[in-house]
């Protein structure tokens, strides 16, 4: 993991990645920046929505006035709520995950799209993955569940653009995100916009690995055990030895911010590179490490592997929440909440996602 020193960060920041993977779930709920403050907020975009050098594709604003938006969006197409496809009821990574998605946490509000991930307490455990008779007579809540509704259950959302004429592909893709984080974090939760190729994952029998053509790049993937960071990630296809064969090859990028900050997070994929911008300024500025590149340490991808499907499939982008799976452990990121505790309702604010070609 490469860190980089804090640094001021504008207001209205954003976060510029380039390798973009995706499949996109949202939980929202009605709450959203007042009027003005999400006005001020948009005031911050313009240059970041007209880069240099990039053609406008398509972009979701998720219903804030088109006289918000940058003079070079106002005449391409913006992508409906209806193109995202929602994740409902269902456990995404059995495993890894514990949230159900449902499709009543995702919303629009205010001109944004918001994704809440909530805890819910029911009189009886989820039998499977596709049992939801404990739906009906539960309630949400902030403290732990006790007396005759004593069972956690997580809840969150996630959206995932599957449409065709909405995908991301080229040799040059730039892929921007504007959201606000969640204001009190919740152990076990993780936010994420990010994106994927749409190849299968790798996967390992404990004698072979099967390898793959995965490409994903993780925009931001802020947790709810380390809020002070945002990481930035790559993904390309698969480790085949070491300690850690059948996980992908990766390399992760942190940088510094706040909860209930607002930023934009870019992806940016040229060629066989990935890149990455926080609030306009690229992560790890003084690292060469910086960019991402497939067949350089430590993307040295296996010879199955081919780089150009790998970086020039489409790409499909995701938002979403996450609750972890497994037991709490407050120095692990991944780890599963506390069902002791309290569980803050988490709200990720998504203003706009806007998709580039170069």
């Amino acid at each position: 993991m490469i860190k980089r020193t804090q640094r001021n960060r504008l207001a209205a920041g954003v976060v510029l990645a380039t390798f973009a993977t995706a499949t996109v779930a949202a939980t929202t709920t009605l709450a959203g920046n007042a009027a003005g403050a999400g006005t001020a907020a948009r005031a911050g975009d313009q240059q970041a929505a007209a880069a240099k050098g990039w053609k406008p594709a398509w972009h979701s604003e998720f219903g804030s006035p088109r006289s918000q938006w940058p003079t070079a969006w106002r005449k391409v197409e913006d992508a409906p709520l209806s193109a995202w496809g929602t994740k409902d009821r269902v456990v995404v990574s059995p495993g890894k995950s514990q949230a159900r998605n449902l499709a009543k946490n995702v919303d629009l509000a205010n001109g944004k799209l918001v994704i809440t991930t909530r805890r819910l307490c029911a009189k009886v455990a989820p039998t499977s993955e596709t049992d939801f008779s404990w739906l009906a007579d539960s309630k949400p809540s902030v403290k732990a569940c006790s007396g005759a509704r004593k069972v956690p259950v997580y809840t969150s959302g996630r959206l995932q653009m599957e449409a065709a004429a909405y995908q991301a592909s080229g040799a040059a893709v730039r892929m921007d995100f504007r959201a606000t984080l969640p204001s009190d974090p919740a152990t076990g939760t993780r936010q994420a916009l990010w994106a994927n190729n749409a190849q299968p994952y790798c996967s390992y029998d404990g004698k072979t690995v099967t390898v793959t053509n995965l490409g994903e790049v993780d925009a931001v993937e802020w947790y709810g055990n380390k809020p002070g960071a945002s990481y930035s990630t790559t993904h390309m296809s698969c480790a085949t030895n070491g300690a850690h064969p059948g996980r992908t090859l990766r390399r992760e990028h942190q940088d510094p911010v706040k909860a209930g900050s607002t930023h934009t997070w870019t992806v940016i994929k040229r060629g066989n590179t990935a890149t990455y911008l926080l609030d306009g300024k690229a992560v790890e500025e003084k690292e060469a490490k910086a960019i991402d590149s497939c067949r350089k340490a430590p993307f040295t991808v296996p010879d199955t592997a081919s780089c150009a499907t790998i970086m020039r499939s489409p790409w499909m982008t995701i938002l979403q929440g996450e609750v972890f799976a497994g037991k709490y452990k407050a120095a692990n990121r991944q780890s599963g909440p506390n069902d002791k505790a309290a569980f803050p309702v988490q709200k990720l604010k998504v203003d706009w996602v806007r998709v580039y070609t170069g």
